[in-house]
């Protein structure tokens, strides 16, 4: 099937045009949706040059700009998470049965960011991910330059992102898990809550700007924002009240409009802004 007409450059990279094939009516099924990934990552590793290789495997396509040794290290983080974050949330991850995911390891930082910022919008100032996941479609991966370990922490964070996509969180549910995900399986330190830190996000938050962190705007932000808004969202997810078999249906209750607040009084018996002033009086 030729899919010529379903691709576009967006920054000097090929990119679908999901809305044309969305209204081409064209089912991505198991064969069609294999089909137009590969078409996918021919023409991205057509871009970015020999220096990049296509790994395929059980769950992901993989365009790495590692050497050989490196790839297959990295390919195996990926299949790793998947098995790792599935395990971790049971009856709240879901993973799509077909097509593959595509992942893009970046291995220079120059490139990588040129490609992340053709998804944020024009005109603002972001902080510098480690990674993404992109939601558009059928959504994909991308991974900057980094040491193996730091690049399975990034795609088990990413990729749990992805497997709750399903739900619409809040932000700070959503960037909870998916630190909590990676610090359970070793691949990061949880943060420590110590006097020190409480002083220090006391001292940055107030009445104003916990509505940007409530709202998800402070994950996007510069700087000391979304350094403190990813410490306070893995805290808060360690502070849910009641065994896991409640905290899971609260995850699938939880809505975006209302930060979660209406779940978790109707699920948890507890009033999310009287939850945090245990972290922030």
């Amino acid at each position: 099937m030729n899919f010529d007409e379903y691709f576009e450059e967006r920054d000097g990279f090929p990119a679908p045009r999901w809305s044309a094939l969305t209204e081409s009516k064209i089912p991505l099924t198991r064969e069609n949706g294999a089909a137009f990934l590969d078409e996918w990552s021919e023409r991205l590793w057509q871009t970015l040059g020999d220096s990049y290789e296509i790994i395929d495997t059980k769950h992901f396509v993989c365009v790495s700009g590692f050497d050989s040794a490196h790839g297959d290290l990295f390919a195996g983080a990926c299949e790793r998470a998947w098995d790792r974050v599935l395990s971790g949330l049971p009856g709240v991850a879901k993973a799509r049965e077909y097509p593959r995911y595509l992942v893009i390891a970046f291995n220079h930082m120059k490139v990588f960011l040129r490609y992340a910022a053709s998804f944020y919008p024009d005109g603002g100032e972001y902080g510098m991910p480690a990674g993404m996941h992109i939601g558009d479609g059928l959504g994909h991966f991308i991974v900057g330059p980094e040491a193996i370990a730091s690049q399975e922490r990034t795609i088990t964070h990413e990729l749990t992102h992805a497997m709750l996509d399903h739900l619409v969180l809040p932000r700070w549910l959503d960037e909870g898990l998916a630190q909590r995900m990676a610090a359970i399986a070793g691949l990061r330190q949880s943060r420590l809550i110590t006097a020190e830190l409480l002083d220090e996000h006391r001292e940055f938050w107030n009445s104003g700007n916990i509505e940007q962190f409530w709202s998800g705007e402070s994950f996007s932000a510069l700087g000391e924002s979304q350094k403190y808004s990813y410490q306070m969202a893995e805290a808060l997810v360690d502070m849910l009240p009641g065994k896991e078999e409640r905290i899971y249906e609260f995850i699938r209750n939880a809505k975006w409009e209302d930060g979660g607040r209406a779940a978790a009084q109707e699920i948890l018996g507890s009033d999310l802004a009287e939850l945090i002033s245990a972290f922030l009086p």
